[in-house]
C-alpha cells in the first residue's frame, strides 16, 4: 500500500473525482516552467538563515542555478531575477520585523509517520522546529500570501497544522504549539512627492517606516508628518499567531486524519464530483470531467494537456 500526504488527504476531502484523476489515474496538467514562486524562494532564504547561513546567497544561488539549467529567453531570466530580488527584500524585512533568537532543532525536515491500521505512512515536510528563549519548543510555519492574511480562527481549524504538530511529537519533539507567520508577498509602496518637494499625505499601501524614510530622504522633518502614522496602521505586511494546542486537540486531529485515510484507502469506495461549480471552475481536471460525462475521448485530452506523474507515492509530487 502506497504512502500518503496531506495534499492527497485534502484533495480527497475536497473532490473525490479530482483525487481519482491525480492520485489513482496519476496525471497532472502540463505546465510551462515559470520562475520559482515567492513562497519557494522565501522558504529557501528563511531556512538558510535558521541554519546560520547567508539568506541572500541561498536565494541567489538557487535562482542562478535554476537559470543555468534551463534554456530561457531574456524576458524569462529577467522574471527569475525580479522574483529573487523581491524574495530577498521580503526576507530581510521579516527578519528585521521580528528579530527572533530561536535555537533551530530541525529545519525543512522530511517526516514519515505510521498510520494506525494500515501498512502505509504519512509523509510531509516541516518548515522548522525551534526552541525559544524560554525553552519552549514550537513548530514554525511561514506563508507568503499575495493579498490577505488568514484569520486566527482559520488557522485554529487547519487540519494540516494539527496533523503536522502531531507528526512533530511522534518524531520526539515536545512541541507546545505552532508559530504561524504570514509575510505579505508585496513590498510597501513609496509615497508620492508633490511638485513643491513635500510628501503626499494621500493614503497609500505602505508602512510608517517606509513613509518616514522617504520624508527623511527629501530632507524633511518626520514630526511634520506624524499624523500619517495612525493612518498607515491599517496596512499590515506581517502577521504572527502563536497557537497553543493541548494534547487532546492534537489527538483529535490525528484521529480525524486516520479516519480520512482509512476511507480513502478502502477497496470499495464511491468516486463522485464535488457539488461546487466555483471549485470546478478552478480545477485542472474540469475538461476531463466534462469530456467523460459526454462520453468523449478522454485519452486524447490526457495526451494533449496532461502528463503522468513520475512518482505517485506520498508528498514527493504534490
Amino acid at each position: 500500500m502506497r504512502d500518503t500526504s496531506w495534499s492527497e488527504i485534502s484533495t480527497w476531502c475536497t473532490c473525490r473525482k479530482q483525487w481519482w484523476w491525480k492520485y489513482d489515474v496519476g496525471i497532472i496538467m502540463k505546465r510551462l516552467r515559470r520562475a520559482p514562486s515567492i513562497g519557494r524562494l522565501g522558504h529557501i532564504g528563511l531556512a538558510a538563515q535558521l541554519k546560520g547561513e547567508p539568506y541572500a546567497k541561498a536565494i541567489h544561488d538557487f535562482v542562478e542555478n535554476d537559470i543555468a539549467e534551463r534554456d530561457l529567453f531574456d524576458e524569462e531570466i529577467e522574471e527569475y531575477r525580479e522574483m529573487k530580488d523581491l524574495a530577498t527584500a521580503l526576507v530581510a524585512r521579516y527578519l528585521g520585523r521580528w528579530g527572533d533568537t530561536w535555537e533551530p532543532l530541525t529545519v525543512e525536515d522530511r517526516f514519515e509517520i505510521p498510520i494506525r491500521g494500515l501498512k502505509a505512512k504519512l509523509r510531509g515536510y516541516l518548515d522548522a522546529i525551534v526552541k525559544d528563549e524560554n525553552d519552549r519548543i514550537w513548530l514554525v510555519e511561514r506563508k507568503f500570501p499575495q493579498n490577505q492574511f488568514r484569520t486566527e480562527e482559520d488557522i485554529l481549524l487547519d487540519g494540516q497544522l494539527g496533523v503536522y504538530q502531531y507528526a512533530a511529537i511522534k518524531l520526539g519533539y515536545e512541541v507546545c504549539g505552532i508559530i504561524y507567520d504570514q509575510i505579505l508577498a508585496k513590498l510597501p509602496k513609496e509615497p508620492k512627492i508633490n511638485k513643491d518637494g513635500t510628501i503626499s499625505k494621500a493614503r497609500v499601501r505602505t508602512d510608517w517606516e517606509t513613509y518616514k524614510a522617504k520624508v527623511i530622504e527629501q530632507g524633511l522633518d518626520p514630526k511634520d508628518y506624524i499624523d500619517m502614522k495612525p493612518k498607515l496602521e491599517d496596512f499590515e505586511f506581517f502577521k504572527r499567531y502563536q497557537i497553543y494546542r493541548p494534547e487532546g486537540e492534537i489527538k483529535a486531529f490525528a484521529r480525524d486524519m486516520e479516519r480520512r485515510i482509512w476511507d480513502m484507502r478502502r477497496k470499495k469506495k464511491h468516486i463522485y464530483m464535488a457539488e461546487n461549480s466555483i471549485m470546478c471552475g478552478m480545477c485542472d481536471y474540469k475538461e476531463l470531467c466534462v469530456e467523460q460525462l459526454k462520453g468523449g475521448d478522454i485519452e486524447w485530452v490526457i495526451e494533449k494537456d496532461f502528463e503522468y506523474k513520475e512518482d505517485t507515492n506520498g508528498e514527493t509530487t504534490d
